[in-house]
This record gives C-alpha cells, structure tokens and sequence, in this order.
C-alpha cells in the first residue's frame, strides 16, 4: 500500500517493489498448529504475565494478543538496543 502510494507520487519509482513479496519467503513455511490454548489457560497465562517484570511479561501479553508463537516473532535471541547482548 505504501509502496502503491509513492508510485503515484513523484519519487521516481516505476513499479511496487514489496508487490512480489510472499510471507513464506520470510517467515517460512506455515506450521499447523495441533492444540489451542482454552480461555482458561488464557487467563491463568495473562495473570502470570502480568505479575512477571518487564520485559517478559509484558513480551508474553503480546504473543497472547498477536496468536504467535515466540520463535514466530523472534527466532533470535533478543539483544538490547545499542548492540549490548543480552544476558
């Protein structure tokens, strides 16, 4: 959409570079997902999140509110910003 918009602008460009762009290519393969959590477990896991410390808690309240998985939004091991690794 973005890339649509400046086309139509006068940046120069000619064609919609992100247009060709699949998410497979970048997340990989679509994995089927055999269980779901019950809104229960959901509950139980929003309430230990919520009492767990920044920044995990509030990092497990996004994975619950997105439906990814942690190895879906990070593969990586997370680092600080500035280029200090993690401990």
């Amino acid at each position: 959409m973005l890339f649509g918009w400046t086309r139509d602008q006068d940046y120069g460009l000619d064609h919609n570079i992100a247009a060709d762009i699949k998410p497979a290519r970048i997340l990989g393969p679509k994995v089927a997902r055999e269980r779901a959590l019950s809104t229960d477990e959901i509950r139980t896991l929003w309430a230990k999140a919520s009492a767990m410390r920044y920044p995990y808690g509030p990092a497990y309240q996004l994975l619950i509110l997105t439906g990814l998985r942690l190895n879906e939004c990070d593969p990586q091991r997370p680092r600080r910003a500035g280029g200090f690794r993690s401990r």
